[in-house]
């Protein structure tokens, strides 16, 4: 089972205040869908929706070893 973000946000997480600040944040509104997160792949063998960061664009960027 694969619970999504929105459980992130409430009470019963463990999340940290960083983490929960940034799902709110205006950048959590512009997301990917991506293979660049190795660890998805490793798990599932499918791609991941995550909030664009650094290792998002440099996985994606033209020259990035696959």
């Amino acid at each position: 089972m694969q619970p999504g973000t929105a459980f992130i946000l409430c009470p019963d997480s463990s999340a940290k205040a960083a983490c929960r600040a940034n799902l709110k944040s205006e950048r959590a509104a512009v997301t990917a869908v991506t293979a660049v997160i190795a660890l998805t792949a490793v798990r599932s063998g499918r791609p991941a929706r995550g909030i664009v960061n650094r290792l998002i664009a440099h996985g994606e960027a033209e020259g990035s070893p696959p």
